[in-house]
């Protein structure tokens, strides 16, 4: 890019929009979602109106888990008919859910009914989703003590269903009697083979409904029983709150957006292990980690060994801790 003084005007090098493009595109595969979203949002700025761009925009905004960024984004795309509509119609609900916005998810979709032609092939899947939001409950239920419908034929909610229909309904369940699905869900959080992001959402909805009764969990190479009711929030661990401070008074006063960029990747991947935390609970350990590997989205040869020296950490298992950090980064949040 460069500067014509005599016309005032920003003249940009032939090209760098699709450079720009493509850069964001191959880190938004290699899952560096930081990365992937300041790329593309350089290439938007570029061009408003480019629809591959404007949907690698919202995908990585959405895997990076800034989802009012997101949701704007979405807006935008909707509002101005720039692509796919259908395609940024999934994503954007997906979105409402995860910023907790119910109603506006029924409202939305009812919209759609009344001022659009469905396809044909999409009709039940949005059917299902409006019948979640209608079921919506404006305040929780009080709790009381429900039956033991555990030995009763169980009713299935999380059974069959694709991930991303799993992540609508466990958003649901915190507005609902979950008692007579008890029994699918304690065997939902048994099963290794389930997603782990669900599992965390259907451990947060018993949480919710302060459900005494011990549930095991398998995730990773986890493997305990645990009081739902007796669990900390997501975000208010002992360790996490531990971590996250330790991480204002190491990153944040040097570098603001740095620290910003990292506490989104630590919020993804906390979440993603819930209830379970990382292994050792060592505050400097964790920030060196974290340090090195969003660094490492930047820039190439940065040196282990120097982030080690600089945090107090041994470099072993500073190693150890960036292959943790690699398996859960593999681990895609669900997307429609």
């Amino acid at each position: 890019m460069k500067d014509n003084r005599k016309t005032g005007k920003v003249i940009h090098f032939p090209g760098l929009k699709e450079r720009l493009m493509a850069i964001g595109i191959e880190r938004l595969e290699e899952k560096k979602y930081t990365d992937a979203v300041e790329l593309l949002s350089q290439a938007k700025e570029l061009d408003r109106d480019d629809a591959e761009v404007g949907m690698a925009y919202l995908v990585a905004l959405y895997e990076a888990g800034d989802y009012e960024k997101a949701k704007q984004q979405g807006e935008e795309l909707l509002h101005k008919g720039i692509g796919d509509y259908f395609e940024i119609f999934d994503i954007f609900i997906m979105i409402l859910i995860q910023l907790g916005e119910h109603k506006a998810v029924k409202d939305t979709i009812t919209a759609l009914f009344e001022e659009r032609e469905v396809p044909a092939d999409r009709m039940e899947h949005y059917e299902k989703l409006l019948q979640f939001s209608q079921k919506r409950i404006p305040q929780k239920e009080e709790k009381k003590d429900f039956p033991n419908t555990e030995d009763l034929q169980p009713t299935s909610i999380l059974r069959n269903l694709e991930v991303k229909e799993q992540v609508f309904r466990a958003a649901q369940l915190n507005y609902e009697n979950i008692y007579p699905y008890m029994a699918e869900l304690r065997e939902f959080l048994e099963n290794p083979h389930n997603h782990p992001f669900v599992k965390s959402m259907v451990v947060n909805v018993l949480k919710e409904h302060g459900v005494e009764r011990p549930a095991f969990i398998r995730k990773f190479t986890f493997e305990e029983q645990v009081v739902p009711s007796e669990l900390p929030a997501v975000f208010e661990t002992p360790f996490y709150l531990e971590f996250i401070e330790y991480l204002r008074k190491e990153v944040e006063d040097k570098n603001p957006t740095l620290y910003q960029q990292i506490k989104i990747v630590v919020d993804r991947h906390f979440f993603i292990l819930y209830p379970f935390e990382p292994i050792p609970m060592s505050a400097p350990v964790w920030a060196a980690a974290y340090f090195l590997f969003v660094q490492e989205m930047y820039q190439d040869g940065i040196d282990p060994e120097i982030t080690a020296q600089q945090f107090g950490v041994d470099r072993e298992t500073l190693e150890k801790a960036l292959r943790w950090i690699d398996e859960i980064e593999e681990i895609s949040l669900p997307i429609v």
